[in-house]
């Protein structure tokens, strides 16, 4: 495992040799007294870059002391993160206000690369290794047949994948800011697995060396433990099971209220008498000119679905990138069943 530290936001305004050490430490202290300093931002940027060790001070008593968190989103750090396991990238991922970029197991021909969890014994460790083998030969395998039968080599791989593990190594890079990196090494220093806890060990390292003064509550505490615990799994319904959602009701009516003025209970009232052709009338007029690509006015967040499904570890894979959502996920478990792509079972 390895992780780098590639970059940091630093402030533009100091000379390029001396950017190298800059820290953005400054950045934070300066913004953070916006709310009480009445000089010009551009003045308090100059003032914190004057004096680095008072600006960490300064950050130290208003994130730590008068809980002002949001500070230390001003920090923005980018992380190369190399030789990890698939199941290492989820629990870094779960993580919502970052970015990630992965090693696309679609997109990228995987040799016989894995990581051996550190807590099984030797005996296990030779056995689990023997397992992998097989494994990884089964996908080699599949993406030769695939290609004889016609496939091209995009959608071979992206078939063959359904049989690699999640010891499986990866390699991504990370953005996150300073706030959610402590939010992260918290959380994942108290994970199950060694790996994640050398994880969190290292992200740590090399985030707090260029910023001290942001990171102080690193150390897991119970609620962490417990958000990380996961259900067991529930195979009880079919692959997706929708057991609450909102009507249209709820878009519709602050559509009316934004048309007329009046209050959004008033409009659900008329939103309730309104009949099919007057509701898709509310609804053409927000919408009109929506293109492909458009995203939705905020508002549509107003109707809110949940779900319980029942997904491979390759879908599970694409459903996690939509980072806004509510994702819960139980515990991987063979009692679920697996997933084979139909071209596989052709042959």
């Amino acid at each position: 495992m390895d992780v780098i530290l590639a970059g940091y936001n630093v402030d533009s305004s100091i000379p390029g040799l001396e950017r190298e050490a800059a820290t953005p430490e400054t950045l934070s202290a300066a913004y953070a007294r916006i709310s009480r300093d009445p000089r010009p931002v551009t003045e308090l940027r100059k003032s914190a870059r004057e004096e680095v060790e008072k600006a960490r001070r300064s950050n130290r008593t208003i994130v730590f002391e008068y809980g002002h968190g949001s500070v230390a989103e001003h920090a923005v750090f980018n992380l190369d993160v190399l030789g990890v396991s698939r199941l290492a990238t989820e629990a870094l991922q779960s993580f919502r206000l970052a970015s990630f970029t992965e090693k696309s197991q679609r997109y990228v021909l995987l040799h016989r690369d894995w990581i051996v969890p550190e807590e099984l014994p030797d005996s296990e460790a030779t056995a689990f290794r023997g397992y992998l083998e097989c494994l990884f030969g089964s996908y080699e395998k599949i993406y030769e047949l695939l290609l004889e039968s016609g496939r091209d080599e995009a959608r071979a791989r992206e078939d063959a994948r359904y049989c690699l593990p999640l010891a499986a190594t990866c390699q991504m890079g990370v953005t996150m800011n300073a706030r959610e990196v402590e939010h992260a090494v918290r959380r994942l220093s108290a994970h199950p697995l060694a790996e994640v806890r050398e994880l969190a060990r290292r992200m740590f390292e090399q985030c707090s060396s260029i910023a001290p003064s942001l990171f102080l509550f690193t150390e897991p505490t119970a609620v962490d433990r417990f958000a990380l615990e996961r259900t067991p799994c529930g195979a009880d319904h079919g692959d997706v099971a929708l057991y609450s959602g909102s009507d249209d009701s709820e878009i519709g009516s602050y559509l009316l209220s934004r048309r007329t003025g009046r209050s959004q209970s008033y409009c659900r009232n008329q939103w309730e008498e309104a009949g099919d052709e007057a509701r898709a009338g509310v609804f053409g007029e927000a919408l009109e000119g929506l293109r492909l690509h458009d995203t939705l006015p905020r508002c549509w967040e107003l109707a809110v679905f949940r779900f319980e499904l029942r997904l491979s570890s390759s879908a599970f894979a694409q459903l996690k990138r939509h980072r806004m959502a509510t994702l819960l996920p139980c515990s991987y478990s063979a009692d679920l069943g697996v997933t084979t792509p139909p071209c596989i079972m052709a042959h």
